[in-house]
């Protein structure tokens, strides 16, 4: 009787593909290193995306994916006023910007290649190295005050967000050494990540990605 159970385990294991793909989608948490990123403070966001594994072994699995990651950092005691307008009456005490509480975002499409190392059932030792090719970035700034937009015009009061694009000023591609645990019950599982950049993100500064990853996802067995 033992020996059927064995056997129909063992012709089960064969028949499964060692081949997987998860989805996952969760949130990121991120900031800027190096020695021009004094002041800079954590920033929200999120990620999405999949990845495919092959499994080696029952204790090692390798794993190539593709996520849209959203980076970057905030500036909240940043507070400086302008007084810009050309057509200025420079006595005018009303005739100002100031602008605060800046929100930088970096956007990638992020190539994960991770090795998985299951240490006990459904819990993974994960470590890799990531490739980040930019799509877009953009720099948030509130802005509050008060400037006309000619010599004749009234004054307007400004108290609202604008964004602005940073395409041009950002470096890429960049490379992230990412390190994490994952745990997995029932095909659903939680990752989590650290990734470490290795390149400079703004150019002409000392500036690298920092960020954690905290993903919810399905593995679909193939």
């Amino acid at each position: 009787m033992m020996c059927c159970v064995q056997k129909a385990a063992a012709q089960e294991s064969e028949n499964k593909s060692a081949w997987s793909i998860k989805l996952q989608a969760g949130m990121t948490l991120a900031t800027l290193a190096g020695d021009d990123a004094d002041g800079v403070e954590n920033k929200l966001s999120w990620d999405v995306g999949a990845e495919a594994e092959y499994r080696i072994n029952p204790r090692l699995g390798l794993s190539i994916g593709l996520m849209y990651t959203n980076t970057g950092c905030k500036e909240t005691d940043n507070k400086r006023s302008y007084q810009f307008d050309p057509w200025a009456d420079l006595n005018q005490e009303h005739n100002y910007i100031t602008v605060y509480n800046d929100r930088y975002t970096f956007q990638y499409l992020s190539f994960p290649v991770m090795a998985n190392i299951y240490i006990v059932k459904g819990l993974a030792l994960k470590l890799g190295v990531q490739l980040m090719v930019k799509t877009g970035a953009n720099l948030k700034s509130h802005y509050t005050g008060n400037f006309k937009d000619g010599p004749d015009a009234e004054y307007k009061f400004y108290d609202e967000d604008q964004k602005h694009g940073l395409r041009k000023s950002i470096d890429s591609p960049d490379i992230a050494i990412p390190l994490g645990l994952s745990y997995e019950w029932k095909n659903v599982f939680l990752d989590a990540r650290y990734h470490f950049g290795l390149e400079s993100v703004i150019k002409e500064s000392d500036t690298r990605n920092r960020y954690l990853s905290v993903n919810l996802g399905y593995r679909f067995q193939l």
